[in-house]
């Protein structure tokens, strides 16, 4: 006998879903039921006071075969034991789920040894609303999960529910279950606990030169089926993969240090979780940060380094020369049609700025050394391309790469002072997958005298691996 119960309309009230969004949670969340959804089958259940089945929307419901009274017309999801892997004992838990009843009312049920019983508010007779009950178990025994009508009704009466939830806490939670985005089965499908995994990226700002002026951003809570991430940064409208955050290892969680992070504006990083076969899982919650102004002595001031090499990095005073006048040539001419009175322009999109004047003043002779060293020396090459990070009111990029053609450099011996003047031309940064590492494994191995202590010394790879308290402790 198929029915619907919502006709003509698949909205549910409560239940509201927005692709990639879990809502404002923050951890991982688990429902303990085996098969809560009530959509896609029937297995599990057991019913009382007629027969089981599922609408037009495949919502489960019991169809009285007799004239129910109060309380015997009632679905069954699962009875759990206490201690038995799922429900621990005195500890709080919270029972929601969405129920209807055609012409009873109807109400959600915690009973048994291992609970006092614990009911829902009543529902109206005719509504389908989504309710919930807060309990506490007992130290053993079982508990029982049903929907059960409150009134008597008539032949044909009808109990049903679908997106049932038990979860720990009390704090009701948005529904879940293993077909959710970032959420396992954690047995097959339909018939296991499901796990709902939350994705955070956390950002650790560090204005130290040692090694650089950088944000931290760590990745967790990750679902199993996330191998690698691909991290990304939005400055002033402009959208940035991290270096070394391209095709991340994530098992476990990841963690990357962004050296070309912006200071004194908001950069908005976001985290691509990509599966064993390359494809895409979504993504993990945006995050923001601004590394305060303060981070260097005044606007006057750039921090620049080596892409490649952000170890190579130096805090220095620019001349009032510097980007004086910042030209970006847009490319295109001018036309005039046969006759025509005015002209018609034919161009492209404006380029990055060209020519432009960076004069640097290095106040000691090894910051001097330290900036000739991003451009190669004898035994290395890097390409000569630097990261310059200024703040306002300079008006240049936040984050601007900048080519040079060639090194001109000053002395004054007096003062131990050296200008490098530069002419320098705005490029695309290398490419991200690109970087020599900062911490290194053999400098992790040189902080311990043994493996046994190195395994012991952090609790997890994500914090030994973000330990830059022990970069370079193994040499050049």
């Amino acid at each position: 006998m198929p029915f619907s119960l919502f006709p003509g309309s698949t909205t549910y009230p409560g239940l509201t879903q927005f692709p990639g969004q879990i809502g404002n949670l923050m951890s991982t969340r688990t429902n303990l039921l085996n098969n809560p959804s009530g959509r896609r089958t029937t297995t599990g259940y057991t019913v009382a006071g007629g027969t089981i089945g599922q609408d037009a929307l495949t919502d489960t419901y019991v169809l009285s075969t007799g004239t129910p009274t109060a309380g015997n017309l009632n679905i069954t999801l699962e009875s759990m034991v206490i201690g038995a892997g799922k429900l621990n004992g005195i500890t709080q838990y919270t029972y929601s789920a969405t129920i209807y009843g055609s012409n009873v009312t109807t109400k959600l049920l915690a009973s048994g040894t291992g609970v006092t019983t614990a009911s829902s508010t009543t529902v109206t007779a005719g509504t389908y609303t989504r309710v919930s009950v807060t309990f506490t178990t007992n130290a053993s025994g079982t508990v029982t999960f049903q929907i059960v009508n409150t009134t008597s009704g008539a032949v044909g009466s009808v109990v049903g529910f679908r997106d049932a939830l038990v979860e720990i806490g009390s704090v009701l939670g948005t529904y879940l279950d293993g077909t959710y985005q970032f959420a396992v089965w954690t047995g097959s499908a339909d018939s296991s606990p499901s796990i709902l995994y939350a994705p955070v990226l956390t950002l650790t700002p560090y204005v130290d030169q040692n090694p650089g002026i950088r944000v931290q951003i760590s990745i967790t809570d990750l679902p199993p089926s996330a191998q690698t991430v691909n991290i990304t940064r939005s400055v002033e409208g402009r959208t940035m993969k991290v270096r070394g955050g391209v095709n991340l290892f994530a098992i476990g969680g990841a963690q990357v240090m962004d050296f070309e992070t912006p200071i004194g504006a908001t950069a908005t990083y976001r985290a691509e979780l990509i599966d064993i076969n390359g494809l895409s899982l979504g993504f993990a919650n945006t995050s923001s940060n601004t590394l305060p102004a303060t981070s260097i002595p005044g606007s006057a001031y750039a921090v620049i380094h080596q892409p490649l090499k952000p170890v190579l990095n130096v805090i220095a005073p620019l001349d009032a020369e510097t980007s004086d006048v910042v030209i970006n040539p847009i490319p295109g001419g001018l036309f005039y049609p046969e006759g025509a009175a005015v002209g018609t322009w034919v161009g492209g999109r404006r380029q990055g700025i060209q020519g432009m004047k960076l004069t640097i003043q290095a106040m000691s002779f090894a910051d001097a050394d330290e900036f000739r060293s991003m451009f190669g020396d004898y035994s290395s090459d890097f390409p000569s391309v630097i990261c310059v990070r200024t703040i306002p009111p300079v008006r240049l990029p936040r984050v601007l790469f900048a080519s040079v053609s060639e090194l001109h450099e000053s002395v004054d011996y007096v003062n131990s002072r050296v200008i490098f003047q530069l002419i320098v031309d705005e490029v695309a940064p290398p490419s991200p997958g690109l970087i020599i590492p900062v911490l290194r494994r053999e400098d992790i191995d040189a902080a311990f005298t043994t493996r046994a202590a190195r395994a012991a010394g952090y609790a997890t790879r994500i914090q030994r691996d973000a330990d830059y308290s022990k970069a370079g402790l193994a040499g050049p």
